[in-house]
């Protein structure tokens, strides 16, 4: 395989290298990208089963997207959101943020999350894959339920272990502290 490597040393294995396996036994058999060059790299994992009765052999696609490590492959148009003051238990005019897939592949997995809640919403217009050169957008709200400083973070995770944070904050106030 090239640009991948199989990492089986969990497994018993017979005289000829092969792994072998008796009735109700497992091994765990990783598979681990190693890119040699950037973009979309493909290949086919078969596992074969020569003793079987029947042609039990296991195929398995397999799909790795390779970037330049010092690439941003996601922009974010706005990493901090300072909400204006806002009456307790009403809710703020909407803040969008865009996110952009500025690399050459497609980002995976992609799904925000909000720490609080409580005194923040967000609703998520991105699908989990965002295609290369392709943009979606996330809304904020801002539902204080005390009068007080209150501080969030939306963390935006990718590709299975990247991930970036905006930071979200706002003030509470009662109608009186309005129009001061």
């Amino acid at each position: 395989l090239v640009n991948f490597s199989i990492n089986d040393s969990d497994c018993v294995k017979n005289d000829a290298n092969q792994i072998k396996l008796n009735k109700n036994q497992s091994c765990d058999v990783k598979l681990i990208f190693n890119p040699t060059q950037t973009g979309e790299i493909k290949t086919t994992l078969t596992i074969n089963s020569p003793n079987s009765i029947a042609n039990n052999n296991v195929i398995i696609d397999v799909t790795g997207n390779s970037l330049e490590e010092s690439a941003e492959i996601l922009k974010i148009s706005k990493m901090n959101v300072s909400f204006p003051s806002q009456k307790v238990n009403t809710t703020s005019a909407m803040f969008e943020v865009t996110l952009k897939n500025t690399s050459t592949v497609n980002i995976f997995d992609l799904s925000p999350f909000l720490s609080d809640k409580e005194n923040f919403q967000l609703i998520n217009n991105c699908y989990s894959t965002l295609p290369s050169g392709q943009s979606c957008t996330i809304e904020i709200y801002f539902t204080p339920k005390e009068r007080k400083f209150l501080q969030s973070n939306v963390e935006i995770r990718y590709n299975s272990t990247l991930s970036k944070t905006i930071t979200i904050e706002g003030t509470g106030i009662n109608d009186k502290e309005e129009d001061d």
